[in-house]
């Protein structure tokens, strides 16, 4: 946000004692931005900022920072520059010391992860690299644009032993002429065949997805398109969203003529449609056993997520964070899966 102008302008003159002002963009040259305000001195050379993992189990691997869509409801493209890739040896480093420290499950990160592309390194071929790495782990990514989703990539995919069986793949609307308005580069028939071909060749894929409701001009029978593919493809699940406008975007000058109540009746059905497809897929899972990795334990529960990114609720405590242990799901609901720990995790 504060690579805006108008939120810059805004903190500035409302918090007089800001010194220093640092986005996205130029988060490498804290160090020395910081150093400067500091003594009022440059840095003749480039302090780059420290890797902190504070979580000893999960690592989140940047390969790709900026985006070349334009989206037209997005401001990403504003703030965060064009695309640009970092070096795939400097990826390969950060994700084997993740793996050396104890990291089990690497997320790879950017705007698009699809268009990475360096020195003819592209998206694929770095994920056969990171797949070849020694350790025990899972890797997985987000987000990935429909537009560059390709076959290529998903045959790549379907022979990785370490990939975690889990996309998310952001559709955003159902209807033609709204993903046209939204710029987003793609038809619901292509995205529903690459989706099929996806499900043809990854064994027990976990797909997930953004949808965004109330898009200026959107008909109701529009949003029914929406509501079609959700039924059609069966998401595991959605982040979905009611639109809102987003100054220095294509579509803020686009006339916003859908009332907030309509924007939340339509998001109250998307939301009541997807928790019946979530439950049925959910169902299929009891009485499968399933090995876990523990993310969270708090006092009344253990949380833990399956290779796939599927949440199981244990009923167990003597557990610790990171530990990879086997369960059998017991129930279910629409959200996530409740797993009973095997006596053979105590053998």
């Amino acid at each position: 946000m504060v690579e805006q102008e108008e939120v810059r302008s805004y903190i500035l003159q409302k918090f007089p004692f800001v010194d220093l002002i640092c986005g996205a963009k130029l988060i490498d040259y804290f160090p020395n931005l910081l150093y400067e305000k500091l003594t009022g001195q440059k840095l003749e050379s480039f302090c780059s900022m420290p890797i902190l993992r504070d979580n000893k189990f999960k690592a989140w691997i940047p390969i790709i920072s900026g985006c070349n869509n334009f989206c037209s409801y997005c401001i990403v493209p504003y703030v965060r520059g064009r695309e640009k890739s970092r070096n795939y040896n400097d990826i390969l480093n950060d994700c084997q010391s993740a793996i050396n420290s104890g990291a089990k499950v690497l997320t790879l990160l950017g705007q698009n992860v699809n268009s990475y592309n360096f020195e003819d390194v592209k998206f694929p071929n770095l994920i056969k690299m990171i797949d070849n790495l020694d350790g025990d782990f899972v890797f997985r990514f987000m987000t990935s644009h429909p537009k560059d989703f390709n076959n290529d990539l998903v045959d790549t995919l379907s022979n990785c032993k370490h990939f975690s069986n889990n996309i998310h793949l952001p559709v955003q609307s159902g209807n033609n002429r709204i993903l046209n308005l939204m710029n987003r580069k793609y038809t619901r028939e292509e995205y529903i065949s690459k989706v099929k071909y996806a499900k043809e060749k990854i064994k027990n894929l976990v797909l997930t997805t953004d949808i965004i409701v109330g898009f200026p001009g959107e008909t109701y029978e529009e949003f029914e398109d929406t509501i079609s593919l959700i039924k059609e493809i069966k998401f595991y699940s959605i982040f979905s969203f009611i639109y809102s406008p987003r100054s220095g975007t294509i579509s803020y000058n686009m006339e916003d003529n859908i009332s907030h109540k309509e924007k939340s009746h339509r998001i109250s059905e998307l939301i009541s449609t997807q928790n019946s497809i979530s439950e049925d897929l959910f169902k299929k899972f009891v009485g499968k056993e399933f090995y876990v990795i523990v993310e969270k334990i708090s006092d009344d529960e253990i949380l833990a997520k399956t290779k796939s990114n599927l949440l199981v609720k244990l009923d167990n405590y003597e557990l610790h964070l990171g530990d990879i242990i086997k369960v059998k799901i017991i129930s279910s609901n629409r959200n996530y899966l409740i797993g009973k720990i095997l006596e053979e995790n105590y053998e």
